[in-house]
């Protein structure tokens, strides 16, 4: 992400040597003129101005038109399905499905959108002599992510989950977590349910982490 200006970004992407960017105007009230690739852009009010080459706009969301005509919702003969449920493993992840990685990873960028989910794995070492272990006070985790959703699972359980909301995304999942003694994993799922723009933060979306506990040897 590269700053424009006080209320102005811009977000390149790069895969394969490609380029394409995203001049994003977060004001709401006035138009801004900036800079990007030694060239001008226009951006109106709370809009984004799409660049497929990083030059030239195709597309911007202020300019789109409103749909005036009316839609009727009508039965049809298709057949109705009912909602199911599935309970899936945590520990079911293959090495065919992970990669490792030093830090947290941006998660659109990771899934392409291929999927609204992404799996991120550690494991931690606990000591015998812990004093939670004895009755002390457990750890706490902590999760700071922009959005949208996450469930936490430590040794497989449940143990807890949070989301954002359609005006502010980010938000804090904390937990005291029951660890025991030898090597625990800890799984965090994050869920990309593709929030609408009109919120303070138009797309493109980020899912960044960032996460530590207490005691220090969670960090």
């Amino acid at each position: 992400m590269t700053s424009l200006g006080s209320f102005q970004q811009a977000h390149v992407y790069s895969p394969g040597g490609d380029c394409a960017a995203f001049l994003s105007n977060y004001d709401t009230n006035s138009a801004a003129r900036v800079m990007f690739n030694n060239m001008h852009y226009n951006l109106p009010p709370w809009s984004i101005s799409i660049l497929t080459d990083c030059r030239n706009v195709v597309f911007n969301t202020a300019k789109v038109g409103v749909q005036t005509s009316q839609m009727e919702m009508l039965p049809s003969n298709a057949a109705m399905y009912s909602w199911e449920t599935f309970n899936e493993d945590v520990s079911s992840l293959d090495d065919r499905s992970t990669f490792t990685s030093h830090g947290l990873m941006e998660q659109i960028n990771i899934t392409r959108d291929t999927s609204d989910y992404l799996w991120y794995i550690t494991s931690v070492d606990i000591g015998s002599s812990e004093s939670f272990l004895r009755g002390g006070e457990l750890p706490t985790l902590i999760v700071q992510s922009t959005g949208h959703a996450l469930h936490m699972f430590i040794n497989g359980q449940l143990s807890g989950s949070a989301f954002g909301t359609r005006e502010n995304r980010r938000f804090t999942l904390t937990e005291k977590v029951n660890l025991r003694a030898g090597t625990n994993r800890i799984a965090l799922l994050s869920v990309a349910v593709g929030l609408p723009v009109s919120i303070p933060y138009p797309l493109p979306t980020f899912v960044i982490f960032t996460m530590f506990a207490y005691p220090n040897y969670l960090c």
